[in-house]
């Protein structure tokens, strides 16, 4: 269940703050992720012992804080509209030392993270591209999601670009690998509704690194196979000779 952070953190949107969008984010991924850790402090044993240098980024940003005299409160929760204080990126680097160190179950993970999120992602882009949005961002003629802001939304639909390509050849059910097909058209077509060049860029590059990871042993394998296919080309030419 601690994948649901993903779709929890799509739909917490608080439009009774000043800052509706970064801050109650920031606060919900401290709470889960120090929850989580308090419950179980093994899963910050990581082999790497390199990955605990992701640590030291909240502590140069402490020094800086202290250097700058910064506000304690914007220093700990961050500035408005970004909220990426100290909290903030401390529970970040734990987030990370806890899915290096845990065995991550592949179904649990889609099922309770990246479906869910997709799906809502997909259905709340066409809600603003017809207009049944019921809340009123600031780029209204445009794609933003519950991020507001298309620069970021458009980010975002480029990696979940992967999602439908990976569903497609992994799935065996021919029905489920048809249905890849329309959804990877409608990210695709929300992804350029967000007016924003990124996008482009993002899908292209994720596409290429999933295909690279997903396909690696049969690139590694490609060379071998040319070698054999030169070679028996090299044997006929030799005995048609």
């Amino acid at each position: 269940m601690f994948f649901l952070l993903l779709p929890l953190q799509f739909l917490c949107i608080t439009t009774s703050l000043n800052e509706a969008i970064n801050l109650a984010r920031s606060i919900l991924l401290v709470l889960v992720v120090t929850i989580f850790v308090i419950a179980k402090p093994e899963v910050l044993k990581v082999k790497n012992k390199f990955m605990y240098l992701l640590l030291i980024l909240p502590g140069i940003y402490v020094i800086s804080a202290f250097a700058n005299k910064q506000n304690a409160v914007l220093a700990l929760l961050g500035h408005y509209n970004r909220n990426f204080g100290i909290f903030t990126l401390v529970a970040i680097g734990l987030l990370v030392l806890v899915t290096a160190n845990s065995k991550i179950n592949t179904n649990s993970f889609l099922n309770y993270g990246v479906w869910p999120i997709t799906a809502l992602s997909v259905i709340y882009s066409y809600m603003q591209s017809f207009d049944v949005d019921p809340l009123v961002w600031a780029e209204t003629d445009r794609t933003v999601l519950t991020l507001g802001n298309s620069n970021y939304a458009a980010s975002f639909l480029g990696m979940l670009v992967i999602v439908p390509l990976y569903g497609f050849f992994t799935y065996r059910n021919w029905v489920v690998k048809a249905l890849m097909l329309p959804l990877l058209w409608l990210i695709n077509n929300a992804g350029l509704n967000t007016q924003a060049y990124q996008y482009r860029v993002i899908a292209l590059v994720s596409v290429i690194v999933f295909i690279s990871v997903y396909f690696w042993e049969r690139i590694v394998a490609l060379p071998k196979i040319f070698s054999v296919g030169s070679d028996w080309s090299c044997n006929l030419f030799y005995f048609e000779q």
